[in-house]
């Protein structure tokens, strides 16, 4: 409703109501930035198909806000900047997404299409992929000289490891005998206190990249319609972790309703070698 608001206020200059849509909207569209996005980037869901999904509503409006001079692009920009990278650090090294709780593949734009976009946007933080088709980077920016090329199957650049604290996330990256070898381990919050509608009982569990190829999966969700098997998809059994006595590790009290949620600690990061520990 706020994307609504903003883009009709800002498209529709001769509307007598335009000033007051787009005041409204940009209020709006900072307030939930705020709210929804963590200080480390990710998005409050901890879902990576919502985080790309409510990154690219945003960049549309900041796109319009610069084009437009409208004052959201200056005031967004950080918050995209931290978006970006966070996605550069927790998708896979052939571009794919981890599919963390509710996610789906194939749900948004190629990831490493999304990072092109943002490393044509803040090149001193965000790696360019290494090859990507550039059409939606061009959709998003217009062409441009330095816009990268299509060639085959898209590769990106990988960071180092990382924590990403907010989202409860380590991210531990290193070299093994056949190449890059990259864990995803979740030592956080299921998702947000009020409304925990997209989590899952995965905490303390971990996905695994290895000798070039995804090796062990986060399955991420089946379906949406409640149901056995979107209780199956959301239980800590169909994650790799312990569970205890058949139990999960969150109470759900409903398809999208969260009774008790894990309580995480994390008691040792080290990146240098990488290490991460956690309890809950």
């Amino acid at each position: 409703d706020a994307r609504a608001l903003f883009w009709a206020g800002t498209l529709l200059r001769a509307h007598p109501r335009a000033g007051r849509w787009v005041a409204l909207g940009e209020a709006l569209l900072l307030q939930e930035m705020r709210r929804q996005v963590l200080p480390d980037g990710g998005h409050w869901e901890r879902s990576p198909s919502y985080h790309i999904q409510v990154l690219l509503d945003l960049l549309d409006c900041a796109l319009i806000a610069r084009a437009s001079g409208e004052a959201l692009w200056e005031r967004g920009a950080p918050t995209l900047e931290r978006m970006f990278g966070f996605l550069q650090q927790i998708v896979f090294p052939d571009g794919e997404l981890p599919l963390l709780n509710d996610s789906i593949l194939g749900y948004t734009p190629d990831p490493t299409e999304v990072l092109a976009a943002g490393a044509r946007l803040f090149p001193e933080t965000i790696l360019p992929p290494s090859d990507i088709s550039g059409r939606l980077v061009d959709r998003l920016l217009g062409p441009g000289e330095d816009a990268p090329r299509a060639v085959e199957k898209p590769r990106r650049r990988t960071a180092g490891s990382a924590l990403l604290a907010d989202s409860g996330y380590a991210v531990l990256r290193a070299s093994g005998p056949s190449g890059l070898e990259q864990v995803i381990f979740d030592a956080g919050d299921v998702g947000p206190r009020a409304v925990a509608g997209h989590a899952h009982a995965d905490t303390l569990s971990f996905v695994l990249w290895a000798a070039g190829r995804l090796r062990l999966i986060d399955p991420g969700v089946y379906e949406y319609p409640s149901g056995e098997w979107r209780d199956y998809f959301r239980s800590t059994s169909a994650h790799n972790t312990v569970t205890v006595d058949a139990r999960d590790s969150t109470t759900f009290w409903g398809s999208f309703r969260v009774g008790r949620p894990a309580p995480v600690r994390l008691t040792h990061w080290d990146a240098s070698r990488p290490i991460v520990e956690a309890e809950h």
